[in-house]
């Protein structure tokens, strides 16, 4: 039976925007609590990462990723960045993505008007028009991928 338990084990690594202290100190702490209670992740394989922090981390170890989606989130190019990034290792290396919406939608991710924000936010970004592409990809391939239970 341990052996069953350890096989669903993941090392999680979240990636959510800094800005949003509701995040990062109950929300955040609240679902890694509940993943170490299910038994899904061991104390030592979680980390919380913030993807406005300025820092890169190597996901290179990580198994799953939780994608906190938020208004700042989708609106942040250090996050996006990072989404992109996920969802890249995602399809070379069968990486578990799972987005949580935390107070917006899946419809408003991916709703016209918001895409059209992303390419008016950052036009004057080196390769913006293929950096954005990018995201709106990334933001595509995690909203699709949801599967509400």
């Amino acid at each position: 039976m341990a052996s069953d338990t350890n096989s669903l084990r993941y090392k999680v690594y979240f990636s959510f925007h800094k800005g949003e202290d509701t995040i990062s100190y109950s929300f955040v702490s609240h679902l890694s609590a509940s993943l170490r209670r299910k038994g899904l992740i061991p104390s030592a394989s979680l980390f919380v990462d913030n993807c406005s922090n300025g820092t890169r981390t190597e996901k290179h170890n990580f198994k799953a990723f939780v994608v906190v989606l938020s208004e700042k989130y989708v609106l942040s190019s250090e996050c996006l960045d990072e989404l992109a990034e996920i969802v890249d290792r995602q399809r070379n290396n069968q990486n578990v993505v799972v987005p949580v919406f935390y107070s917006i939608t899946q419809s408003e991710v991916m709703h016209k008007s918001r895409l059209d924000i992303l390419r008016d936010t950052f036009p004057l970004e080196s390769n913006s028009a293929e950096r954005v592409t990018r995201w709106i990809g990334a933001l595509k391939k995690t909203v699709e991928s949801y599967k509400p239970r």
